[in-house]
């Protein structure tokens, strides 16, 4: 619940302080200046700064709202997946180092928040993993403080970095990834990569 308030806070709060602000300027400004003038004159000046600003303030909210209603379609997450592989160098063990790179690029207007990723490693005729000793992750696993917010902003591209060592005598094999948010949203990808070693990189 707790990170649900975090999330609405900081997913919305930059249109709440706009709206405050103008029903703040709309009371205030008024009640402010309006016994300062007399004349006819000086008000009708205050009237006209009151709806030039209002007209400012519509022409945003309606920026906002084509943003955030039509381009980010009613608050939806949207992610663009894309999954890269390449053999390293074969190993002394019989085996061929592969490097795998999964880019996650956040092209809606929400922020995706805690995205999980699952990547597999499979022979291209059974659902068997076909590595050696699995799937390695090389990232950052500085732990979140608590109330730590984990996720994706719109625009941002982020990228996961994994590493397997499959058999020599393999072929080919199979790369899933699966990237899901709150188990409701999932998007995938899946690639078949040779199993052989650049010429020359051996150790």
């Amino acid at each position: 619940m707790l990170q649900r308030l975090i999330r609405f806070v900081h997913e919305y709060a930059p249109d709440a302080v706009l709206v405050l602000a103008a029903i703040a300027i709309f009371v205030a400004i008024p009640q402010l200046f309006g016994g300062w003038f007399d004349d006819n004159k000086a008000q009708k000046s205050i009237d006209l700064a009151l709806k030039l600003l209002a007209t400012v303030i519509a022409v945003a909210a309606s920026i906002a709202s084509y943003r955030r209603f039509f381009r980010g379609r009613v608050f939806a997450p949207r992610l663009r997946l894309s999954l890269r592989s390449h053999a390293v160098r074969a190993l002394v063990d019989g085996t061929v180092l592969h490097a795998v790179d999964v880019e996650a690029e956040n092209v809606g207007g929400v922020t995706v928040w805690t995205p999980a990723l699952m990547l597999k490693v499979l022979h291209l005729d059974r659902d068997e993993d076909c590595t050696k000793t699995g799937v390695t992750s090389e990232g950052i696993e500085q732990p979140l403080r608590s109330g730590g917010l984990e996720g994706i902003e719109p625009g941002e591209l982020v990228v996961y970095h994994y590493r397997c060592c499959v058999p020599a005598d393999v072929e080919a094999f199979r790369i899933i990834v699966e990237l899901s948010v709150d188990r409701r949203d999932a998007w995938h990808r899946c690639i078949t990569v040779a199993n052989t070693a650049p010429t020359g990189a051996n150790h």
